[in-house]
Formats: structure tokens, sequence, C-alpha cells
């Protein structure tokens, strides 16, 4: 939000990359890379953060935008990204900037692999990844390969700037399966056209020199061959090597890439003292949460403070511009990413509160401010947003110069969105698919009888839309869904992602096997439609789950819970004193072996003893409090400054799968540290696999929620959900919880 960053970035230089249109070369062919839709509006947001919060003077900023030709407005720029433009601009930087500034590159568009021109790094069959100017169908145009970006990078560096590099493309792109809602920035094949030599950059000689010279390898990776060594750069990318990154229309409106997207939403919420693996930690639960299978990856000087600056103390609040007893008009909007229905508290000077004949009492209290009410936003413009009062103290008229503090920024929705669609002979499925699936009742004799996907479909809508939970609904017509149901021309269902990727671990299903497992026998086809429907709503209360997080920024516990993986041990017997070993070889996103045990540390950095939890939530769906265990206590007390290591085994889910697609599967668990100031059960957050969603739970919890807290926790995972702003506690409970998480993967 406005001021809250109150450092400067005067010497930072920043330049941003956004190609959606990619030229057609004088046959009007345009070659396997086509056209996007949110790279120039990644770039946009960007720019206007670096203008408008860190305060970058627009004469440091160089932008290249390649926007679609059928905009009715396309935004200007001085240049087009074509290779040569690119390439320019990256050297033309390195006489610009003085020791001790920092250099932003931002890029947004396809990437790509095309045979290696340094077989001396990558050998005689490697592979360049690289970054696909607009011009690339042109035959005098050329790719940006990852080796000569580096040497680019790396002429920066040796002048003493520090360098941070976001690349939110991919290098393995594929077919989505379902409608074209999200869709991948790259593409599956390498390209193998022939290009003009030499390369703009350098010599082959003098590239691979200046590789060796920086203190590259010989035995070059992908992803890793973007930087040859870790200092003086950071880069953040949206995807590990042969996944996708997708863009997809967040919010319903503008397409946006995934990893620019949550970037600048996790920059918006948390203003001030950050370090590039906060930033990564927030923005990985977050893409994790819509695509399971996008991971980004962060390399370099992650522990370093966000753009190497100098931080001062942040002022987390915005003014209220106006007020009456039912509203106000706060000075922020959407170009803060603050929308409908974030929440703020509303707080006033002590003077004005002592004004009134009341001392400030118990009343909640900010610096030297004391909360005298609580509103969420109706309506917001770009600087300017309305909200209305949710809860008042009765003795404080609300008043314009009053502070309002984030509470939530609206982004972690408990409510998951479905689309059904029916697979079609002939054709691919597009975004039509979705404003044209079937909706109405389903055919009254078994909708799963003789490969009508329709009528399944349609039995499936039926028992969504008739769901009491409150946590799925049907999509509407033509709006991007959180998860979606496809049903192919034999009647099978598969849940798969927004990007219509088949989840992990949720299996395929028929009606045959759904009406054998019923615990309330019925026609196959209503079967099927059920465990669908419990599936579904297993899924939408695990992410509910997954993404709990006490976003009060004024919180005293906030970030004060730390996770960390200390090291891995293979003969480890419990009881006996580890000997751990770092899992620093195995990569910028470690990995763990079946069989092996790991070392977490969770720390207690709050000037408060805090009773804290660990759960596991796990690849197959389900979740488990692993510390304490069932048979001890719900919590584990943790003094100010004290630290636990614990260790746990790792362990593939019953049934996996150790291949996938030829190549070695991975499970993902992430650990989550719950913690409280006061006495909380966790257990009501545990839920079993999704192998026995809709089976009534096996739980290690007895009796009813009793805190606030508890009744939250309850709802998540338990019965109906209440209405949305019931879901979040009171400010004056949000200063008594915190949460922190990490990722494992486990290999075979």
């Amino acid at each position: 939000m406005t001021g809250a960053w109150t450092a400067r970035f005067g010497s930072l230089h920043a330049l941003l990359i956004g190609i959606d249109h990619y030229r057609p070369n004088s046959n009007d062919i345009s070659g396997p890379y086509g056209n996007l839709r949110g790279c120039v509006a990644d770039i946009q947001a960007v720019h206007a953060f670096l203008r408008e919060e860190l305060g970058v003077p627009q004469g440091h900023i160089t932008t290249l935008l390649a926007p679609n030709p059928d905009l009715l407005n396309p935004p200007g720029s001085g240049l087009a990204p074509t290779h040569a433009a690119v390439v320019a601009a990256l050297a033309g930087l390195a006489d610009r900037v003085a020791p001790g500034d920092q250099v932003y590159l931002h890029y947004s568009g396809h990437g790509g692999r095309v045979p290696t021109a340094f077989p001396e790094l990558k050998g005689p069959h490697g592979l360049d990844e690289t970054l696909v100017p607009c011009d690339i169908a042109q035959p005098d145009s050329q790719h940006l390969r990852d080796i000569e970006l580096a040497a680019l990078l790396n002429r920066l560096v040796r002048r003493g700037v520090f360098v941070t590099v976001v690349l939110d493309c991919c290098h393995s792109g594929g077919a989505t399966r379902g409608p074209a809602f999200a869709r991948p920035r790259g593409i599956s094949e390498v390209d193998r056209t022939l290009r003009p030599e030499p390369s703009l950059v350098g010599s082959a000689e003098q590239l691979v020199a200046d590789w060796l010279a920086a203190g590259g390898s010989r035995a070059v990776t992908p992803v890793v061959g973007w930087l040859p060594d870790s200092n003086g750069y950071v880069l953040l990318a949206a995807c590990r090597p042969h996944e996708n990154a997708y863009e997809f229309p967040f919010d319903g409106v503008a397409t946006r890439g995934a990893l620019s997207y949550w970037l600048l939403r996790t920059l918006a919420a948390q203003p001030g003292q950050l370090t590039y693996r906060t930033v990564y930690d927030s923005i990985l639960g977050r893409i994790h949460g819509r695509f399971p299978q996008q991971t980004p990856m962060l390399l370099g000087e992650a522990d370093r403070a966000l753009f190497a600056g100098n931080l001062v103390e942040r002022q987390v609040g915005v003014v209220v511009l106006d007020a009456t007893p039912s509203e106000v008009r706060l000075a922020t909007g959407t170009a803060q990413s603050i929308e409908a229905p974030a929440r703020f508290a509303i707080y006033a000077s002590r003077a004005v509160v002592d004004s009134s004949g009341n001392s400030a009492g118990a009343a909640a209290e900010f610096g030297h401010r004391t909360l005298v009410a609580e509103v969420e936003v109706t309506h917001a413009e770009a600087t300017k947003a309305t909200a209305r009062v949710l809860s008042k103290r009765s003795d404080v008229h609300l008043q314009p110069g009053m502070l309002a503090v984030l509470l939530d920024l609206g982004t972690a929705r408990f409510r998951r969105t479905v689309a059904v669609v029916a697979e079609t002979s002939g054709r691919d499925r597009t975004s039509d698919d979705l404003s044209n699936s079937t909706s109405g009742p389903a055919d009254t004799a078994d909708p799963s009888v003789g490969g009508n996907p329709e009528a399944v479909a349609a039995a499936i809508e039926d028992q969504i839309a008739s769901d009491a939970h409150g946590f799925i609904g049907l999509a509407a017509a033509g709006a991007p869904p959180d998860l979606m149901v496809i049903v192919d021309q034999d009647g099978g269902v598969q849940i798969a992602d927004a990007a219509g990727m088949p989840l992990p671990n949720v299996p395929a299903d028929q009606a045959s096997k759904a009406a054998s497992a019923d615990l309330n026998p019925a026609p196959p086809g209503l079967a099927l439609a059920r465990r669908t429907t419990a599936r579904l709503v297993h899924l939408s209360r695990f992410h509910a789950v997954r993404d709990l997080e006490n976003r009060d920024l004024s919180s005293p516990l906030a970030g004060t819970v730390k996770l960390a993986v200390v090291g891995r041990q293979l003969d480890y017997i419990p009881g006996t004193k580890p000997s751990t070993v770092s899992l620093d070889d195995r990569g910028p996103n470690p990995w763990l072996k079946a069989g092996e045990w790991v070392f977490i540390q969770v720390r207690n950095t709050a000037p408060t003893a805090l009773n804290v939890a660990i759960l596991d939530l796990q690849p197959d769906w389900g979740i488990s409090q692993v510390l304490p265990p069932p048979s001890d206590s719900d919590w584990m007390p943790l003094d100010p400054g004290e630290d636990w290591l614990f260790p746990l085994r790792a362990q593939l889910p019953d049934g996996a799968d150790c291949t996938a697609g030829g190549t070695q599967a991975e499970y993902v668990d992430v650990l989550m540290a719950v913690a409280t100031i006061g006495p909380t059960s966790f257990r009501w957050l545990e839920l079993p696999s999704i192998g026995l969603a809709g089976r009534p739970a096996s739980r290690t919890m007895a009796g009813s929620p009793m805190t606030a807290l508890e009744r939250l926790f309850a709802s998540l995972t338990m019965g109906t959900l209440p209405a949305r702003r019931n879901l979040v506690p009171p400010a004056s409970e949000s200063t008594t919880w915190t949460t922190a998480s990490l990722e494992l993967r486990i290999r075979a």
C-alpha cells in the first residue's frame, strides 16, 4: 500500500520485458511460440510497484513490451523486445550503474530450449535454456541463451552491483488438458531451427571463458546455467526444469503469470525488512495452492535483504480519508493490491479515545493507538477504497486521519469453485466448454450407462450445487475455476487443477468402483457423483488448512516461529545422538530419499512462550499432527528463544508410483507449525487421506471446540463452513497465533 515501503530505492535500475505477441515472419508464420495474454500486464504491474512503492526514478526503468495487436489501447513502449533490443538493454545497464547500485530484471514471456552452443560446458547433446524474443520467427533473430544472459549479468556484478532476476517463463511447457484459462509459458519441443551466428553477446570461446572465470562449473545443469556463481545474484524462476509456468486470470479479470502475480501480492502484504527466502516461502505456498505441479526455484543469496536495500522501520497503516458511523474511505486501492473483501482494523490515537471520558483499558493497541473498529472493503478504486464498518466501539466516533491497519488481503479463499467438463470426441476443449458446460438435472436413468459423459457431468454438478458444507461451488459460466472435474467419453472422472492437469495422488474414478465403495447404496452414476463431490470437498478443506495464515501485519507474533531443515541421516536410531549430513548437495530444491531421516528445527523468537504443534500435510491429501504424537498432549510449550530439534522419517504414500512419465516420481509433504499464546488444540485440523473422503474421520480429538481458534480450526475440516468473515478470528484473537511452513520432497 502507498507509503508502506518507507525506504526509497533511487539506486535501483530495472529492465522489464513483457512479450504477449510473437511476430510472424514474412510468410505469416510465427513458429511454435503462440501468443500469450498476461506478460504485458505483469510488467505494467511491476512498473507501478517500482515507481509507486519503491520510488525508483522513471529514468532508471527500461521497459520493453510486445502487446497483442488486438488490444483496443495497447500500451506503448520505446522499443519492442527483439533479440537485438534485449541484448542492447542489458549491455547498456553496465554503462549506467555505479558500485553499490542494484539491478532488477523481470522477464515475462516464453522460455525455450535449443541445442547447446557450448558443448564444452554441457556436452555434445546438451541443451541451452533460453528467453524467447518477440521476433524469434524472423530469419535473422536468435534466442537469448542462458550462458549469454549469465555473461551479461556477470558484467554488472563485476561493477559491484547486486542483481535480482525474476524469470516468469518455463522451458518445457506442453499442452494442457482442459479449458484454456491456464496456459504454460513455453513449448514442449526443442527448437532446432538454424539461427545466425555469432552471438551478439560474444563468441562461444569468450562466453565459455567468462563462465569459468566467474566460478561456473563445466557440468552445467538446467536452471543453474543462468547463474555462474551465487555471489552477487538472486534468481527467482517460475518453475523447475520439466515443469510448466502458468498464466491465469486471477480474480477472474486480467490474466497474469502465477509467479509475477503472487510476488507482487506478497510484497504488498508484507512491506518492510524482507529477505528473498521469506518472499519465496510465501510465493511457494500460494502457487502450490493453485498449481500443485509448478514449483518456483530460488538460487543465489537467498538470505539477503530484498533488493539489497537498507530498509527503515515500516509504517503498515493507511490513512482514513473520510468516515461515517457505517462507512469509511481509505487511502489505498487496487494499485496496492487492495480489493474487496480485504479487512482493516481502525486505530485512533489515545488522545481521541481518552477524550470520550474512557481509558483505553484492555483494548488492543498498536503503537500509541487503540483499536476502535474493524472494517471490510466493499469497493476499491486505484488509490481509494470504501469499506463498511463491521464492528465499532460505541464510545468513539470514526474520524478522518485515523490509522487503518491491514488484517486480511482477502486472498486466502476457503471456498473453491469447480468446473465440470464432459469430453467430446474429435476436438480439444477450450474455454468455451466452460460456458457451455452441462447444467440442469441429471438423467433419471443411471448416468454412467452407455458412456454418456454429459449425463455424468450433470449428475456431478447437481451434487456440487446441493452441497451443504459451503466449501465448493460451481464456477460461473466463463469464469476461471479453482478445480476441474473432467468426464471422459467412457464416463470416467478425473479431478484436475485450474490448468486441467490431473491432481497428483487423486486417482481417476469409475462408476462401478464408486458404487462398490458407497456406504449408502445407490445407482453407480449417483455413487460416482457423490464420491467425486466428497473428494472435491476434501480437497477444499485441505487447501483451507494449507492457506491458514494470520494476516494481521501488526500482530506481535508475525514471523516469530521459524521452521528449518538441519540435516539428514540414513541410519538414525531414535533416541540416539544424530549425525546429520547437509542437504546442500542435492541442489536448490533439496529432496529426501524414502527411508531417510530428516531433522527439523522449530524456534520461538517471540518475547513470550508459545504452545506449538507440527502438522504434516501429506501428498495423499491427508493431514496429521506429528508433534506432539497422538498419545501425548495437544501441544508442546516453547519458551522465548528456545528451539526443538526433532526427527521425521521420509516415507512414500501407500501405493506410490516410483516413476511418472518415465521420470523419477517426487512426493511433497508440507510441515506446518501452528503456535498460540493460549492453550489450543490443533487436532481439529486433521484430515484422513483422500481415499477416505466422505467417510467418518477417525480423529484423535474428542469433545467440542472451546476457543475461537478451535472453532476456526474445526470449521475448516469438519461440518459446515460458516460465513466468510467468521472464519478469521477477531482482531483481539489475531495477536495470539501464528503459523510457519516448509516443504519436504521425497523420492523413492
